[in-house]
């Protein structure tokens, strides 16, 4: 359940409103979950179905850098380094069901059905077998990839298509189960995550509180079908908080002397941002074309001059890249002492900046240690950049020219990720405990495995949560 947070889940428990949550924690074992650095979706989903953290899945954001250039670009499940759960069970023969998880874009072959999640374009082309995609469509010929607020001008019309696509989700989700009987059983379901963003508050909104209590009734179903050999985990990837600002983190280093542009190239770039900051605002069907709405911010950086640049900002959560001498194109930054250098003066600047704008809030600039002779399609940033805990968001390729470098999020956005996730686990080899624990995101693969019965091998760093 994407974006489950439990102080929600604890809140509406309290006042009675979500009995079947209720029901799990009274037989299961609960654990606050921390997420990855950062807590962004493509980063921990990747992290949970594989056990291996970022730097080694090497998949961080939505955008990715083509290994060895300048390209950014939208990234795919093709760019990630790591076996995930899914392949490694049915290489021992276990039969899978794999739905709507992000980054699975395009499809593998697995030993029975993938459906992919947010980063297909379309649902064609998103199944596998492609056999599968005419039993999804004739359980709920609706059938929505996503559904997500930039989409739509009318916050209403966007609520009901969110609606409409976590119901088909749900039909087909539980007639792949019912169905195929898979031994592995997965579902992604992201309406928490898409209502908490729009409408987020430190106490529920109605909005909020329907979701939690529509992500009840599909808990309760799967309670449902729960037999004595099984076990049902309900999963976050990350969880949710107060949203106080967005720091334009390219803004910053501009402004810094950290990055520069080519002379005389700033007023086309800037003419092509508005034009693509009209095609990304211009509706549902547009939306789509352009990939939602991540295509058109992962596109401006041609118009850098690297030979001046020495750090630079990309993705939606502070993205750091080195402009390394021997390993960039026109890289100009020596390894070691002087990268490690850059990085502290990014820190001082984004500091210096939020202290300016917003008073003083904590900023950590996390280094990534990444190999990087380990064959890959792309490069992971060098650092991730956190300010406030995630409660001040870091971007980094749209806003090369926004007016200010600390500013309101502009699709209206009330809601962030906070590193805290859920897990909820019942059913077979789950030791019930009535006290929440702490695990970590490295820990999901690992259960699974176990579970399933299955040596996941000594290269996951994390423990079956079954085991403690």
């Amino acid at each position: 359940m994407d974006g489950l947070a439990w102080p929600v889940v604890d809140a509406l428990r309290a006042e009675g409103r979500l009995p079947s949550f209720a029901k799990a924690l009274r037989s299961g074992a609960a654990y606050t979950l921390r997420s990855t650095t950062p807590p962004l979706t493509p980063a921990a989903w990747s992290t949970l179905f594989s056990g291996l953290p970022p730097a080694q899945h090497m998949v961080f954001d939505f955008t990715a850098r083509d290994r060895g250039s300048y390209h950014f670009r939208l990234c795919s499940s093709s760019d990630r380094q790591a076996r995930m759960v899914w392949s490694m069970a049915g290489d021992e023969g276990r039969t899978v069901v794999v739905m709507n998880v992000p980054m699975t874009y395009p499809p593998v072959a697995v030993n029975g059905i993938m459906v992919s999640g947010m980063d297909a374009p379309r649902l064609r082309g998103a199944v596998s077998p492609p056999a599968a995609l005419a039993k999804v469509l004739a359980t709920a010929p609706d059938y929505a990839v996503d559904a997500m607020s930039h989409w739509f001008a009318d916050r209403e019309v966007f609520a009901d298509r969110l609606r409409r696509m976590h119901r088909a989700r749900h039909r087909v989700a539980l007639d792949l189960l019912d169905s195929a009987a898979p031994d592995l059983f997965i579902c992604v379901y992201v309406l928490a995550d898409r209502v908490q963003h729009v409408e987020w508050s430190e106490i529920p909104s109605p909005a909020v509180r329907a979701a939690y209590e529509a992500l009840d009734e599909v808990l309760g179903d799967y309670l449902d079908r729960l037999g004595g050999d099984d076990t049902l985990m309900v999963v976050s990837d990350h969880g949710f908080q107060s949203l106080r600002a967005e720091v334009c983190l390219n803004r910053i280093l501009l402004d810094g002397g950290l990055l520069h542009f080519k002379r005389g190239r700033c007023r086309d770039v800037v003419a092509r941002h508005n034009r693509r900051r009209a095609l990304s605002r211009s509706g549902f069907g547009s939306a789509v074309r352009s990939c939602w709405h991540l295509a058109p911010r992962a596109l401006w950086f041609d118009d850098v001059d690297w030979a001046r640049t020495r750090c630079a900002a990309f993705g939606l959560m502070g993205n750091l890249m080195v402009n390394q001498s021997g390993r960039e194109p026109e890289g100009i930054v020596e390894p070691g002492a002087e990268t490690t250098s850059v990085l502290r003066d990014v820190e001082q600047l984004v500091a210096d900046e939020v202290t300016r704008s917003a008073g003083r809030l904590p900023v950590t600039v996390h280094p990534v240690v990444w190999d990087h002779q380990r064959p890959a399609t792309v490069s992971p940033p060098d650092a991730v950049v956190e300010v406030d805990g995630y409660r001040v968001t870091t971007w980094g390729g749209r806003e090369f020219y926004c007016p200010t470098t600390l500013q309101d999020n502009r699709e209206g956005h009330t809601g962030a990720h906070s590193p805290d996730g859920v897990f909820l686990g019942l059913g077979k080899g789950i030791t019930r405990c009535a006290q929440r624990r702490l695990a970590d995101a490295v820990d999901l693969a690992p259960t699974i495995m176990g579970l399933l019965d299955l040596d996941p091998g000594g290269h996951l760093p994390g423990s079956s949560l079954g085991e403690r």
